[in-house]
């Protein structure tokens, strides 16, 4: 009796511990992992190809974040205002505006650099280059006439510096332009005689000579002239030699930081006039007859 009850013990063993183990399986209220979502892919926000477009979401919020201080429609400095409230106002201000609306070789936009205010930064002038190529497409991307002594505006320009001749700047009086005084700041060499803000006029008229003979200094000089395409058609005299000291800044007060150009202090006489259509016109003159004058 005592060893049939101790096979029976003996042989239920395995079975029961075989049932715990099957019953705590089945009992089990474990949670499968949960299921890794992945995240939505992120989507580049599409950058406008159209000149207004890419102004309106590239080009406005750098210039009204880096200019708006001073060119903005409400701001309180002298300075020209070409940022109005929103893209759309300053876009139109600016397409009104023949030396900021043009290529990007030569738009002041891109030009000014370091004035009375900050030049653009890498990425402002990146934004802006672009949106003047979107607007005005480089020369190098349009076909190249070969008849055409002017296939484009950097090419048109450095022949016309090579046209420059240095007796040409003394007799027509050009050696003296750095002499012309202002009112309140002297001689136009006394702030420009390194080449501030794109102007070369030094007392040594030799230096003053070869500098202009280069960009940006030569725009002074001459400036492209477009059709109403937008195409380069050839260059033609500019002004700002003329106009800069006589452009309206009004009075301000003398506690805020004055960005405006002193006024030439007896303006801009026929004198001046002649001297500098005298030696442009000449210029291009020699140029447009001989297609590139070389070396002189």
């Amino acid at each position: 009796m005592k060893l049939q009850n101790l096979t029976s013990s003996i042989l239920f063993a395995p079975l029961a511990a075989t049932l715990l183990l099957v019953g705590a399986g089945c009992g089990s209220e474990e949670t499968p992992p949960a299921q890794q979502v992945p995240p939505a892919p992120t989507v580049a926000p599409q950058v406008p190809s159209d000149p207004a477009g890419y102004f309106t979401q590239e080009v406005y919020p750098r210039l009204e974040a880096s200019c708006g201080d001073c060119h903005a429609d409400a701001a309180a400095a002298a300075a020209p205002k070409y940022l109005g409230s929103d893209a759309a106002t300053a876009l139109a201000s600016i397409q009104a505006n023949a030396k900021l609306y043009q290529a990007a070789v030569t738009s002041l936009l891109v030009k000014k650099g370091e004035h009375q205010g900050p030049a653009l930064k890498p990425d402002e002038a990146s934004a802006v280059i672009h949106w003047l190529d979107l607007a005005f497409p480089p020369e190098q991307n349009a076909p190249v006439d070969p008849t055409s002594p002017l296939s484009g505006v950097d090419q048109a320009l450095a022949e016309f510096g090579e046209c420059m001749d240095v007796g040409d700047w003394q007799q027509t009086g050009m050696s003296e332009f750095p002499k012309t005084q202002t009112e309140d700041s002297g001689p136009c060499a006394g702030c420009h005689w390194a080449g501030l803000g794109g102007t070369f006029l030094n007392m040594d008229f030799q230096i003053t000579f070869e500098a202009m003979r280069q960009q940006p200094y030569i725009l002074k000089l001459v400036e492209p002239s477009y059709d109403a395409s937008g195409k380069f058609v050839g260059l033609k005299q500019s002004r700002r030699l003329l106009d800069k000291g006589t452009e309206f800044c009004p009075e301000i007060n003398q506690d805020d930081f004055d960005i405006c150009h002193p006024e030439f202090d007896f303006g801009i006489d026929q004198i001046q006039e002649t001297r500098v259509a005298g030696f442009v016109l000449g210029t291009l003159s020699r140029l447009n007859a001989d297609g590139s004058c070389g070396a002189l």
